[in-house]
């Protein structure tokens, strides 16, 4: 969607846009649950993660905006994978092993959509129905 988007308005536009919807929900949340207001090191905080998150969007939506929408699909699906990897990297602590195979099998099968020509129709019994009428699909 924000390949979409980024066609018709601008990177910039768009995040404040977003960041504005999600302002707009919080605020109402918070006045409906009578939170009380954020001490000094929790406002630090969430700025200081706010800013963080702003520009990790701002350099995706960027990269996003410049790209196809196949590889578009591909940074997205690296930054799901890649944001526990530099969490553990931050935090100093390591993942399990079976999360790195989970990653490496994600990244295969992300690399595998997006490359040569995209996506093709699946094929042996799946492609023929892929084909057919019934299934949505003109031979």
């Amino acid at each position: 969607m924000a390949k979409q988007v980024t066609d018709v308005a601008p990177v910039l536009v768009v995040l404040g846009l977003r960041y504005a919807v999600a302002a707009v929900a919080l605020v109402t949340v918070c006045i409906a649950t009578r939170q009380q207001r954020p001490g000094r090191r929790q406002a630090a905080v969430a700025v200081g993660l706010g800013v963080t998150q702003a520009a990790v969007l701002l350099l995706e939506t960027y990269g996003v905006a410049r790209t196809s929408a196949t590889n578009a699909g591909l940074l997205i699906s690296l930054t799901v994978v890649l944001t526990p990897v530099v969490d553990g990297l931050w935090a100093r602590s390591w993942l399990p092993p079976r999360y790195f195979v989970a990653a490496v099998l994600a990244v295969v099968g992300v690399a595998l959509l997006v490359s040569g020509d995209g996506v093709h129709a699946p094929a042996g019994a799946t492609g023929w129905c892929w084909r057919q009428p019934a299934c949505g699909r003109g031979t």
